[in-house]
């Protein structure tokens, strides 16, 4: 049982440096919720491994200036796990877990003999997980502009 404060500690972590995010897998095409921290302290990253299993990753950078880091995620069902289970703390990346953890349950939901026999069920399927993968990412996006997913910069698509 994790307690109230360590779920607190560890969602704030996750909304200073972690990130949850919707992706693709190339080679099944199907839709995946990711939550990942990465930390230059061990310490950080292993309190997630400690409570949730999941994956460590060390990255070393080609300057030596730089501090090595660590990346703790997990994916699929065990991520969204970890967003359930912290969401009522999370503040920044509050709406990024609440589309993760609706492309779960609408994964969970979908009826997989009729995706097989139902090409119009199916597809509409994707679009609702393609819809949540795209708010997703404009919500995680970085740099100064808005993310367009026509890849067109904000400027760009306002101009005449």
């Amino acid at each position: 049982m994790i307690k109230e404060t360590t779920k607190a500690y560890m969602a704030g972590i996750v909304d200073a440096d972690g990130s949850i995010s919707i992706s693709t897998v190339a080679a099944t095409k199907q839709y995946v919720v990711k939550v990942a921290v990465t930390n230059t302290k061990v310490e950080i990253v292993n309190l997630f491994i400690e409570h949730f299993g999941g994956k460590l990753r060390k990255r070393k950078w080609k300057n030596s200036n730089w501090k090595d880091c660590y990346e703790w995620s997990l994916t699929a069902n065990k991520a969204a796990g970890v967003i359930q289970i912290i969401m009522p703390y999370l503040i920044i990346k509050k709406r990024q877990g609440d589309l993760a953890l609706r492309l779960n349950r609408a994964k969970r939901a979908v009826n997989r003999a009729r995706c097989r026999w139902d090409i119009n069920y199916k597809i509409r399927k994707q679009k609702i997980y393609e819809r949540l993968k795209t708010e997703c990412k404009r919500l995680n996006h970085r740099g100064t502009t808005e993310y367009n997913p026509s890849g067109n910069t904000r400027a760009e698509t306002h101009s005449g």
